[in-house]
C-alpha cells in the first residue's frame, strides 16, 4: 500500500478504502462492479515520468489479496465471469495470492477473443483478453510482480534510442514495451526478433 500512495491521487486513495471496507460478502459486489466498468485492463504504473500513476482498478488488485485471505475463492470464480476487464484484473489479483498457480489457468480464458484495451507505462494497445493473458503469465521477468516489471522496464529501457522492428524507425524509448510512432507496431525492445 505505502507504493500506491505515491501513485494514487487522494481521492482514489479514499475510494480504495472505500471500496475494501466491510465484510468480504460486502467487498466483493462492489469490486466487481468496479472492475467491470473500466474501460482499459492497465497492467502496473501508467503515464509520463512526470504524471505516472496507478488506476483504482489496478490499485484494487494489488490490495484485495492482502486485505481478504478468501479473495482466491471469489477470484478463481471470476476468470469465468463475462466482462474482459473482470477476467484481466482478477487474474493480477490472483497473480498477488500465495494460492494462485499458473497452471491453474483456465484453457478457456486464453481462448477468450474480446477486444480489450491494455495500458503499461506510456503506451496503451488493444488485444484480446486470451492474448494479453498470455503475455500477463508467460515465464519472463515482465509477468512477476507488477511494481518490479515497470521499475525495472523504466530503469533498462527509460530514454534509450531503439528502431521499430517492423518499419526501422528509430525513436527513443520509454519502458521495454512500445508502440512504433510510425506504423503502430507493438513489441518489447527486449526481444530481438520485436
Amino acid at each position: 500500500m505505502n507504493q500506491m500512495r505515491e501513485y494514487l491521487s487522494a481521492e482514489d486513495l479514499q475510494r480504495l478504502e472505500q471500496l475494501l471496507a466491510g465484510s468480504w460478502p460486502d467487498v466483493w459486489p462492489r469490486v466487481r462492479e468496479l472492475w467491470s466498468r473500466a474501460d482499459a485492463v492497465c497492467m502496473g504504473i501508467i503515464g509520463p515520468a512526470t504524471q505516472a500513476h496507478v488506476t483504482l482498478e489496478f490499485a484494487v488488485s494489488l490490495e484485495l489479496p492482502k486485505r481478504y485471505a478468501q479473495a482466491a475463492k471469489v477470484l478463481f470464480p471470476a476468470l469465468h465471469d463475462p466482462s474482459p476487464t473482470v477476467v484481466a484484473y482478477a487474474l493480477q489479483s490472483l497473480q498477488e495470492c500465495p494460492e494462485w498457480q499458473k497452471d491453474k489457468l483456465p484453457d478457456s480464458v486464453l481462448k477468450r477473443q474480446e477486444m480489450v484495451q491494455w495500458h503499461s507505462g506510456c503506451f496503451g494497445w488493444k488485444q484480446s483478453l486470451g492474448e494479453g493473458i498470455a503475455e500477463l503469465t508467460a515465464d519472463h521477468p515482465q509477468a512477476q510482480d507488477p511494481w518490479e516489471r515497470t521499475k525495472e522496464a523504466e530503469r533498462r529501457w527509460a530514454g534509450r534510442e531503439r528502431s521499430c522492428p517492423k518499419c526501422g524507425a528509430s525513436f527513443v524509448s520509454v519502458q521495454d514495451l512500445g508502440v512504433c510512432p510510425k506504423c503502430q507496431h507493438r513489441f518489447r525492445a527486449s526481444q530481438n526478433d520485436g
